[in-house]
């Protein structure tokens, strides 16, 4: 489990973002449980 995403200089980084679910969303729950830190995602282009 990590904190951050630190991608390669080299890459084009195309999207990134903090998974953060309105506490009404279903989705919600389960994003709790999974850590006490939020999750990460990073989109980046690979040739």
């Amino acid at each position: 489990r990590v904190d951050y995403v630190l991608p390669d200089a080299g890459l084009v980084v195309t999207g990134s973002g903090v998974v953060w679910p309105a506490p009404d969303d279903p989705f919600a729950e389960t994003v709790a449980r999974a850590s006490r830190h939020r999750l990460v995602w990073v989109d980046v282009e690979i040739e």
